[in-house]
Formats: C-alpha cells, sequence, structure tokens
C-alpha cells in the first residue's frame, strides 16, 4: 500500500463535489416508503444510489462513474503509474462515496474484478482522524475464496467478525488522507476498513478508483 499527496488539487475536489452535489439534487425527492435506491438519473446517465453500505443502517449517497472524476483519469493514473505499472490493468470505475456521522467502514476485501483500488479525499469537514486501516499481510487464496463464499452470501455482522479473529489487530498501517491525498491499496489481497466517523464532522466524500487485472 501506499499513501500519495496532492493527486488532485483543491479546484479539483472543490468541483468534483459540487458536481455529487448537484446530482444529489437533482435526484432527491423524499421518500414515500423510506427508501431511495438506484434511482437512475437521465441527466447524468450514471446509477446514484441512497441505500444502507455499511454496519450502521445509515444511508448515505453513493455514484458510480462521475464524468468529471473520469475526466482526471490520465492525471490520477500518471500518479499509480509510479508504483504500479498499469500496463497489466484496465481501469473499471470510479465510485463516489459520501460519509455521514456515525458512519464507518466495515473489515473487508474489495468486490472480484477490483484488484487496485486508489482511494481519494475530496472534501471533510471534521478535526482529528478517519483513518484507513489496511492489513498488512496479503491474504492466502484460501482466506480470499472463504471470504468470498461464507461473507458476500452470507453477510451477518457474526460471519465477518468470526472470520476476522484470524487476523492480527497489531498488524494494521493506518493511512490519513488530506484533502486530494490518495491512498493506493490491493483492495482483493489484503483486508482493509475505516473507523467510524469522527462525531465533530458531518460529511466526508472520497471517491475510490478500480483497475482490473487483464
Amino acid at each position: 500500500m501506499w499513501k500519495i499527496n496532492g493527486i488532485l488539487s483543491k479546484d479539483e475536489c472543490q468541483l468534483a463535489v459540487s458536481e455529487f452535489d448537484r446530482m444529489k439534487d437533482d435526484l432527491y425527492v423524499e421518500p414515500q416508503d423510506g427508501s431511495l435506491r438506484n434511482r437512475l438519473n437521465p441527466g447524468f446517465g450514471q446509477e446514484c444510489c441512497f441505500e444502507v453500505n455499511d454496519g450502521t443502517n445509515i444511508k448515505t449517497w453513493t455514484w458510480y462513474n462521475s464524468p468529471v472524476l473520469n475526466r482526471y483519469l490520465p492525471k490520477v493514473e500518471s500518479f499509480v503509474n509510479q508504483y504500479i505499472d498499469l500496463s497489466y490493468y484496465k481501469f473499471s470505475n470510479n465510485y463516489v462515496r459520501e460519509y455521514v456521522k456515525h458512519t464507518r467502514l466495515e473489515p473487508h476485501i474489495d468486490n472480484p474484478g477490483l484488484d487496485i483500488t486508489l482511494s481519494v479525499c475530496l472534501s471533510h469537514d471534521f478535526d482529528g482522524q478517519f483513518t484507513l486501516n489496511v492489513y498488512n499481510l496479503n491474504n492466502t487464496p484460501d482466506q480470499t475464496l472463504e471470504y468470498d463464499i461464507t461473507y458476500r452470501q452470507a453477510g451477518p455482522a457474526e460471519t465477518l467478525a468470526k472470520y476476522l479473529q484470524v487476523l492480527d489487530p497489531t498488524q494494521y498501517t493506518r493511512i490519513e488522507l488530506a484533502e486530494g491525498d490518495g491512498a493506493l491499496v490491493f483492495g482483493r489481497q489484503r483486508f482493509h476498513y475505516r473507523d467510524t466517523f469522527p462525531a465533530n464532522g458531518n460529511r466526508g466524500i472520497y471517491v475510490f478508483y478500480h483497475w482490473t487485472r487483464f
């Protein structure tokens, strides 16, 4: 794993956040049944979701393939190529997620096919830390297969908690990202998670660029 400073400028981050907020404003309607999920916005033509995607039952906005963030891809890949030879990989997608108070990112490995992940902080309003914690040791192939079958199909928190007992809690590297900074991880090879979002903040917006090995 690597921390990379200054991947995106302040102006580039602000433009991406403005686009994300405009997407939310255009999509949002007061849900009649308490849910709003997988609504397609014809104006953006991308998948936008308002959903639970962690263990807290708090719904947050996510968005696949932001056009602005895709325009930054040549610059982003120029940074990534300094650490990983991307000639063996193809770009998969970008995925924007908004974290809010009390949300967290559970310990996990990334979905099959998302071999490289670059997490970039676009915006946050908290004091203190919202660290990305990355396990220092690669999974064995059997561990990865067991996780994919057991956790992704069963899914309950107790299944994940039981499985993670095999991991040494002292073997994590903690990475803190300022706006525009990124963390580059082989997301299928190492478990990673974030702690609960800081209580003194209201939201943080992060983009995840993904690449798939040929």
